[in-house]
């Protein structure tokens, strides 16, 4: 990181903040501050022929929980199985109705 007065090594830097999405940067020689975005997401290596393969049996890859929290896209996809669960009290109806996207982006 240049900063417009000074060229210190980056070890130099104070990191006042950070968080999952950014860093904040203070040069210690003059007292400018820098924001800094963090990558964005997960870098993932894979092949086309995998994530195609994702898109085409999504639905075969969800699953019914994701740390806990039911999966809205699942309960679409398998209504006999939300039905089940409604039935054996697995689930109430509140927990249907505010169930979340939780595997959005991630298949």
């Amino acid at each position: 990181m240049k900063c417009n007065n000074h060229y210190p090594i980056m070890g130099n830097w104070d990191v006042i903040e950070e968080t999952r999405d950014y860093r904040v940067w203070k040069c210690p020689k003059c007292g400018e501050v820098y924001k800094g975005n963090r990558h964005k997401g997960v870098l993932e290596f894979t092949t086309d022929a995998i994530r195609e393969g994702r898109k085409q049996y999504r639905k075969e890859l969800l699953q019914p929980y994701r740390q806990g929290e039911i999966s809205k896209e699942y309960l679409d996809a398998y209504p006999k199985n939300r039905d089940g669960m409604l039935r054996e009290g697995i689930l109430t109806k509140k927990q249907v109705k505010n169930a979340k996207e939780v595997w959005k982006g991630d298949i």
